[in-house]
Parts: structure tokens; C-alpha cells; sequence
């Protein structure tokens, strides 16, 4: 009885010694190492690319509002309904007048509209066009002696501090106010009794050339304003001087998300017009003619279903004999008989002939022989040879006669020569 307890004492000891093994290697563990947030930079998704205003819509959606991103110019002529916020990342310049009422009477209707000029006007123009933005007298200024960071200029630091003084501006029915900043520093304002810092560029700003705004934000930094908003029938306008701090890489810094979140925080959905490109051909019939993209699909796969059938039976090609050379040689004879009954073949050979002869019988200063003497020389008769040089063809039998008689003095001719 005593044996048989010891075995059992021995793997409790065992597990007790394990666990305070694993005991100890935990609390080494947790005096070495700690649970710490770690931050990676990594290359943005494909959706970040093509929605500069995808990180906006995240943050909007997270925040509790009802958002949502589009790309393309169709939102601006079908608006959406009255009490919803637009925001445009780059407004159009091609809108036609009647689009330019559409959009001020969805304003008046409870619209809220927000965007950025896309043009720069000089200091001696004035508003020009039939934009929305030329309408209400707000125009984009390029600040003297600021660049756009593409070249250094020397005169920046003193045009700056130049431009900066004490000043505070108290602005609007909201009672924010606008203090001085650094130059080169960000925009300081106060926003619903926040202090908040904006990045606004520091090249440019905007001017109102009509209306008086219903509230601003000035540019602490130097004169002008960064953010004008107008109060139009039952609805807004907010023109700021630039819409790329609401973008991917720049709603983060600073108080950008927040100004966001309180210019839509009285919509009730906020679109976000991120590109107003015409789409393509394929996209626009793919949202609005699937029917139509549909049939074409299905025309072309039975067109090409149809092209692997042949038309009849195969066409098969007769095999012609090759044609024999005596043949080939009476065709072409009857066809030069045809066209001047061998005039010409007869009078070439004959020609060649006399000259041949001419040489033989009456030397090279001698005229043309007659028949009797290339008789006697050749040892042909005279009918022969007048068959052969001088008589006339006048069918095909007279044709063949000549033909013989000139072979038989051409060979007469040869075999002279040999004698010779």
C-alpha cells in the first residue's frame, strides 16, 4: 500500500516543478519586453491613389457622418438633395451657365457647397466668366514676393516680417477670431471655441470683390483670407483657398480633420467629389447601359461562334495535266498564224537568210542575188529557192513549203561553211 502511493506523489512533484518553470519564464518575459504601438510607413493602397479623399471619408465615417466618395461630373448636374454638403477636391471651369444656376439654386434650396478656386486671377483683373465663384466676387491671389516653393526667393524673410503685425480680427455671427502667427508658421484661428493651427499655402489667398462673407478665416500670417463662407438662401457656400489640406498625406497635420468635421457637421451626408473627369466611354455604359454592354457581349461571342462554320462545300481546285511541248509549239503557231497568217516569222527568216547569201555569192560590196544564183551555189533548184526567199504565202500549205525550203538552204548554207 505504501509503494503504490509513491507514483503518484512523484508527477505532482513533476507538474509543480513544471509550472513554476513556466512561471519563471513568464515573468522574465514580462520584465523584458513590453506591448508597445509601432508605427511602419508603407506605399499607399490603390484606392488611396485614385481618392485623394479617401483618408477624409474614412475619418468623416468613423465620426459618425454619413459620407461617401464619387468621381465623376454627373454629381454636379444631378445634385444630390437639398440639405446634403458637396465638397468639390477641383471644381471644373467648363460648367455652362444653366449647370452655374443649377448649382446656386440647390444652394438657395439648403445645399451646402464647398470648393476651392482652379485659377489665379492678376491684381489688376477682376473677376471674369460665368463661374460660381466669379457670381459672388471671390477670386484666388497669388501673394507678391511668396513662391510656390519651385524657387528661392531672398526677399521672403523681409517681405514677411514686413507683413507681420500685432493684429486680431474678430469676424462672423460666430464670434471667431484670427491672431497673429509666424510667417512661415500655420494659420491660428479659434473654431467653435477651439484654438486650431490650419496649413493654408502660404502663396495665395482669396478676395472678395462683392458680398461681404458671413465669416472668415483670415490669414494670421499676412493680409487675405483663407476661408470665406456665405450664407445663400436657406443654404452655404465655403470657398477656401485651397482643398489640399483635406487630401490623403495632409488631413492628418494639425487641425485639418477637425475644420472638416465642423464645416459638414450641420449636413446631412457630405459628398466628396474627389475627380470631376468625364469617365470613359466603357464606364459611363457600364452605370448607366448594362443592358446594352450586355447584347454587344453576347453579339461578339456569336459572331465569333459563327466564323468557325464554313459557308457551301470546299471549293476544290482542279489539278490541270501540264501541257506537252509539241502542243505548246502548235499553239503558238496557230496564234502567230492568226495574227498576220506568219507574215512576219517568214520574212525575218528570209531576211536572214538573204543577207547570209548576199555575202556568199556577190562579196560584201554586191547587191541582192537572185534565185539562179543561189541555185547554183546551194545546189538547189530554182523553185526551191524561190519558194524559200522570194515567193509569196498565201496559206497554210504555201507556209509550210516555204518553211521547208528554208530549212534546206539554211542547211546547204551550213555545210558550205564547213567546205570553206
Amino acid at each position: 500500500m505504501r509503494g503504490s502511493g509513491r507514483p503518484w506523489r512523484r508527477r505532482l512533484l513533476m507538474v509543480a516543478i513544471a509550472l513554476l518553470l513556466a512561471a519563471a519564464i513568464l515573468a522574465w518575459f514580462l520584465a523584458n519586453y513590453e506591448r508597445k504601438p509601432v508605427e511602419t510607413h508603407t506605399m499607399p493602397s490603390v484606392a488611396a491613389r485614385r481618392n485623394p479623399l479617401l483618408a477624409a471619408e474614412r475619418f468623416l465615417d468613423r465620426a459618425g457622418r454619413a459620407v461617401q466618395g464619387h468621381r465623376g461630373r454627373d454629381l454636379l448636374i444631378r445634385l444630390p438633395p437639398p440639405g446634403d454638403g458637396l465638397l468639390v477636391l477641383r471644381m471644373t471651369g467648363n460648367l455652362t451657365p444653366s449647370q452655374v444656376d443649377s448649382l446656386l439654386a440647390w444652394i438657395r434650396s439648403g445645399g451646402h457647397l464647398l470648393l476651392a478656386p482652379s485659377v489665379y486671377t492678376a491684381e489688376d483683373e477682376e473677376p471674369a466668366g460665368s463661374g460660381i465663384l466669379a457670381r459672388i466676387g471671390v477670386v484666388l491671389r497669388h501673394r507678391q514676393n511668396r513662391d510656390c516653393g519651385c524657387d528661392s526667393d531672398a526677399d521672403d524673410g523681409a517681405a514677411a516680417g514686413a507683413a507681420n503685425g500685432a493684429r486680431e480680427q474678430a469676424t462672423g455671427n460666430s464670434g471667431e477670431t484670427v491672431q497673429e502667427d509666424p510667417a512661415d508658421g500655420p494659420v491660428r484661428t479659434r473654431i467653435g471655441g477651439h484654438q486650431v493651427d490650419l496649413d493654408f499655402p502660404a502663396y495665395s489667398y482669396l478676395e472678395v470683390t462683392d458680398r461681404q462673407p458671413e465669416w472668415r478665416i483670415a490669414d494670421s500670417r499676412q493680409s487675405g483670407d483663407c476661408l470665406l463662407r456665405f450664407r445663400i438662401g436657406a443654404g452655404t457656400l465655403t470657398v477656401l483657398s485651397s482643398m489640399e489640406i483635406f487630401t490623403n498625406d495632409r488631413i492628418g497635420r494639425l487641425d485639418h480633420a477637425f475644420l472638416l468635421a465642423w464645416l459638414v457637421r450641420h449636413n446631412h451626408k457630405t459628398w466628396l467629389l474627389y475627380s470631376s473627369n468625364m469617365e470613359g466611354i466603357f464606364t459611363l455604359l457600364r452605370h448607366h447601359q448594362p443592358g446594352f454592354l450586355l447584347a454587344l457581349g453576347m453579339a461578339l461571342v456569336l459572331l465569333a461562334w459563327s466564323w468557325q462554320f464554313r459557308i457551301g462545300p470546299l471549293r476544290r481546285e482542279e489539278r490541270q495535266a501540264r501541257r506537252n511541248l509539241l502542243a505548246h509549239i502548235e499553239a503558238s503557231g496557230r496564234f502567230a498564224w492568226r495574227l498576220d497568217r506568219a507574215g512576219s516569222l517568214i520574212a525575218a527568216n528570209r531576211a536572214h537568210a538573204l543577207r547570209r547569201w548576199a555575202a556568199r555569192c556577190a562579196g560584201r560590196q554586191g547587191g541582192t542575188p537572185d534565185a539562179g544564183q543561189i541555185a547554183a551555189r546551194s545546189g538547189m533548184t530554182r523553185t526551191e529557192v524561190e519558194w524559200a526567199l522570194f515567193r509569196k504565202v498565201g496559206d497554210e500549205q504555201e507556209c509550210v513549203q516555204a518553211a521547208r525550203c528554208l530549212q534546206k538552204l539554211d542547211r546547204a548554207d551550213r555545210e558550205g561553211n564547213q567546205e570553206n
